[in-house]
């Protein structure tokens, strides 16, 4: 098909009860900045194929403390990028333009995807009416005590919304009223297992490994490696 993929995560451009306006301090920032650098970007550096735009959104008003903070950092690849909101439908409509269609896929800034996952979005052949390809069956790793689990949800936050171009550049936008629950009521295909990871760290608010949507625990260590040496090499750990 001819298409583009975008993948959007949102940075500290959300509203949030818990932490309120903490997502705009230096703090907030450098935190969530050094969990991004050690599981979600390694796992899109990471992706056999690299054809796709990454589009991470901060709010406007944080835009100097987010290039102070990257600063500390290597020079992020000239496909993930960080901008502000306002600029993110310019930016997605330069990207889109000339191609038919259009895969907008969604990932939290703390999260990893399987490094054959790009890979098999551009391979994948949906049905014509599908309007969403939806990711139900992974794993949430525990980056503490270096634990993981098989994880699954019915309609989880890992999702891509299929658009054509033109309907999308003529403002079309598939709604997600109430969050990623509602995605699975659009017509939608389930791709195959194992493709993300939830990461639980010392910050998380909602995610805790013992969620109600883990299932089998693995306790084999060498089994752990080899599954998250295929999201993100860097977290492998020593047999304990």
């Amino acid at each position: 098909m001819n298409k583009r993929i975008i993948i959007n995560i949102k940075f500290n451009n959300w509203d949030s009860q818990e932490i309120g306006d903490e997502r705009l301090s230096k703090q907030w920032i450098e935190d969530r900045m050094e969990i991004f650098v050690k599981f979600t970007l390694q796992s899109l550096m990471q992706q056999t194929s690299q054809d796709f735009l990454t589009l991470i959104l901060y709010e406007d008003s944080t835009e100097e403390l987010i290039a102070n903070t990257l600063r500390k950092y290597e020079k992020l690849p000239n496909n993930i990028k960080f901008i502000k909101k306002t600029a993110y439908v310019k930016e997605v409509n330069q990207y889109i333009d000339g191609y038919q269609y259009f895969y907008l896929t969604r990932i939290d800034s703390d999260d990893m995807f399987h490094q054959t996952f790009i890979e098999q979005l551009h391979q994948y052949k949906p049905k014509a009416s599908t309007v969403a390809l939806i990711n139900q069956k992974g794993y949430i790793y525990d980056s503490v005590y270096h634990r993981l689990a098989t994880w699954y949800y019915f309609s989880p936050p890992f999702y891509t919304f299929i658009y054509k171009t033109n309907e999308w550049l003529d403002g079309k936008r598939y709604s997600v009223i109430g969050g990623h629950k509602s995605v699975i009521s659009y017509p939608h295909e389930i791709l195959g297992e194992g493709k993300f990871v939830v990461v639980v760290h010392s910050n998380n608010i909602h995610s805790k490994f013992n969620s109600p949507y883990k299932q089998e625990t693995i306790a084999d260590m060498e089994q752990i490696n080899e599954i998250l040496s295929g999201f993100n090499k860097r977290v492998i750990r020593a047999n304990e």
